[in-house]
């Protein structure tokens, strides 16, 4: 099995549409790999390093193939 991770990391001025990338994202790979895909999981960043700091990635896209 092959896992492949995207991480989006936070930057200054940067914005993550979160329903969009689900939406229409994640169903492009799922129809791009096809039957290869195993598995795909989106995570949202929620917080950094410290309580309260903001997140360092926006969100994380995970795929098994």
């Amino acid at each position: 099995m092959i896992k492949v991770s995207v991480f989006y990391a936070k930057g200054s001025g940067t914005r993550f549409d979160m329903h969009y990338y689900c939406s229409v994202h994640i169903p492009l790979v799922q129809r791009l790999c096809g039957a290869a895909l195993k598995s795909a999981a989106v995570e949202k960043g929620l917080s950094g390093p410290t309580l309260g700091s903001a997140p360092t990635f926006l969100a994380l896209g995970h795929f098994s193939i």
